[in-house]
């Protein structure tokens, strides 16, 4: 752990990996948040009975129990809607290919680095993103899923959604240990 801190702080000291994470931990989350269906734009306005903006936590019923729900009405054509879980997950995952993009970026403009030519080393974080958007199930999983595969896989595989997220997660943060194991041989 001390080895990823200071691995960690020493990749973050400098502003263009800082710019590099942040910016691929926004593009990702932007991105799952389309894709998954948690912004919606609707072709028909939202009833005048709702004020817009509005925001409201809601609390939802499912057979699993009762969960918060964060809705957003943000103008008369666009909704945000996700449930609390989903948001933590979402942040996490966000993070972790952030940092993974962050130490890539490091490791491949490292001079004193002689395996930056492949890939195949330090990617291993990037496998993470694959079970990242599988977790889309884990959420209301709607949006762009429903028109490439069918709304069929997203029922068989909506009740597995938890298990994606946490798979996500593991992927992630096992390629941040590897890749600062990596990163600590050359600094």
């Amino acid at each position: 752990m001390k080895q990823t801190l200071r691995v960690t702080k020493i990749v973050l000291s400098h502003r263009r990996y800082k710019i590099i994470m942040a910016s691929t931990a926004i593009i990702f989350a932007l991105s799952y948040m389309f894709f998954t269906g948690i912004f919606v734009f609707l072709d028909r306005e939202i009833p005048e009975e709702f004020t817009v903006p509005m925001f409201r936590l809601a609390r939802i019923h499912t057979e699993y129990g009762d969960f918060p729900w964060i809705i957003a009405y943000l103008d008369r054509h666009t909704i945000f809607s996700m449930s609390t879980e989903a948001m933590f997950s979402t942040t996490i995952i966000s993070g972790l290919v952030g940092i993974n993009s962050a130490f890539l970026a490091f490791r491949f403009s490292s001079a004193s680095n002689k395996a930056t030519c492949g890939l195949s080393k330090g990617s291993v974080g990037f496998f993470g993103i694959i079970p990242a958007f599988l977790s889309i199930f884990a959420c209301c999983g709607g949006g762009m899923l429903v028109v490439l595969f069918g709304a069929g896989i997203l029922a068989a595989l909506f009740p597995y959604g938890f298990a994606f997220s946490i798979i996500s997660i593991a992927t992630l943060g096992l390629g941040v240990l590897y890749t600062t194991r990596e990163l600590n041989k050359i600094l």
